[in-house]
């Protein structure tokens, strides 16, 4: 997470299931992401801002963003600089109970 230098760290979790999709969300109030931005950092080694301003390696949404695609979901981004940012993974649900 990318946060604001002054105030508290806020983080959201939620996850729901509508119809046959899991969706997992995450929610934050950092320093949001510009909409120029917004498809390079899903890219490996690509960051939104720089080293010197935040360390990271680009590698995270990357990560994230190929397993999605390998199991057949999609993930989202809603961010706007300065507005936090929320990210959502959405992944088909199992459609059999693997515990019985």
């Amino acid at each position: 997470m990318y946060r604001c230098r002054d105030g508290v760290p806020h983080i959201v979790l939620e996850a729901r299931r509508p119809g046959a999709r899991v969706v997992i969300g995450v929610s934050d109030n950092g320093i949001g992401i510009d909409p120029d931005d917004a498809e390079k950092i899903f890219q490996v080694f690509q960051r939104p801002h720089s080293q010197e301003d935040d360390p990271g390696t680009g590698i995270g949404l990357a990560i994230v963003a190929k397993a999605a695609h390998r199991m057949g979901g999609e993930i989202g981004l809603e961010s706007a600089p300065g507005q936090g940012s929320r990210f959502t993974v959405s992944l088909p649900a199992c459609v059999e109970d693997p515990y019985n």
